[in-house]
């Protein structure tokens, strides 16, 4: 299918329920300013076959998974989401059928979370299948997104829920791990469609004890130390308390396989209680300390070795 075509007949259907979008009859979309009320934020995450996702992943899900990676970013600032800009590069001879199935999925997400589509590109590749969204949203009024570099010394670590599922949910997919019903299915969705925690970010927004926030892509271990050393401080990770997927599985690799879309921010520890009691799966996991780094104690609070933090880009 030739390239307007695939646009005319699959595409330009989403983005027109948008006015940004100009009905996909120009080359850029137009958001008022007006339309912002606060504060912009931008991100942009790019999903490639053979790395991010398994070329025999159904097409459904591949869209709504280059949403939601996307989407995870602005729950980790607070933000919400306004539109999407999608690019595409397609392996040469990629049939109706599985154009279809992108374009269904892409729709479904794209009502669900509220996030209309307004434009793009599409190209043809003798490459690997590659899709980037870039994800608009918006803080709304005189605050600012959430941000990694704003931990503070002595704030407990915390997760907004179980760890592993990314990395569970790919090795089943590779056959590489058997798991009984219905933990495979759960595994599997949640590697192909994470879920973002949109909900939890904005109550983060207004939390007077908030610190940093970010999402996990690359494991536990690597974003918290990404988020240590942009405050420029310790993460001091206790193993004990990590909420697992699978306490069967090993823990080492589901602290660092990634694919979680998880949130890990900082917060002051009086405000734990009123967050774990509307978020029950919130889970306090360490501490921010003075120093850098990252450490992972056990339970006599001796470190953990650590031969890889997680998934690291061009390795």
């Amino acid at each position: 299918m030739k390239e307007f075509d695939f646009i005319h007949r699959y595409i330009k259907p989403i983005a027109s329920a948008s006015g940004f979008s100009q009905g996909l009859s120009d080359d850029a979309a137009h958001i008022p300013l007006a339309a912002i009320n606060g504060d912009l934020v931008l991100t942009l995450d790019t999903i490639v076959a053979g790395t991010h996702f398994l070329a025999t992943d159904p097409a459904e899900s591949l869209a709504k998974k280059a949403i939601r990676v996307n989407l995870s970013d602005l729950a980790a600032k607070g933000a919400k989401p306004m539109a999407l800009l999608l690019a595409l590069s397609l392996p040469k001879g990629t049939d109706e059928a599985w154009l279809a199935a992108f374009a269904a999925g892409l729709a479904e997400d794209c009502v669900a979370f509220d996030a209309p589509l307004i434009g793009g590109d599409t190209t043809s590749t003798d490459g690997p299948l590659t899709i980037s969204v870039t994800a608009i949203g918006s803080v709304a009024g005189a605050r600012t997104g959430l941000k990694r570099s704003s931990g503070r010394a002595g704030q407990l670590l915390c997760v907004s829920g179980a760890i592993g599922w990314g990395w569970l949910g790919l090795q089943r997919a590779l056959g590489q791990l058997q798991l009984p019903e219905p933990q495979a299915q759960q595994a599997l969705q949640h590697y192909r469609m994470p879920m973002p925690q949109m909900a939890l970010g904005a109550r983060l927004l207004i939390t007077s004890g908030i610190g940093a926030s970010m999402d996990i892509s690359d494991g536990l271990i690597a974003d918290a130390r990404h988020l240590a050393d942009a405050s420029g401080l310790r993460a001091e990770i206790n193993a004990a308390q990590v909420p697992l997927a699978s306490a069967d599985q090993p823990m080492i690799e589901q602290l660092t396989g990634g694919d979680d879309y998880q949130l890990l921010f900082s917060l002051d520890e009086a405000c734990l209680e009123g967050l774990e009691r509307d978020f029950p799966s919130v889970q306090s996991i360490g501490r921010l300390t003075h120093g850098s780094g990252i450490v992972l104690l056990d339970q006599t609070q001796q470190p953990i070795r650590l031969d890889q933090e997680g998934f690291v880009h061009g390795s």
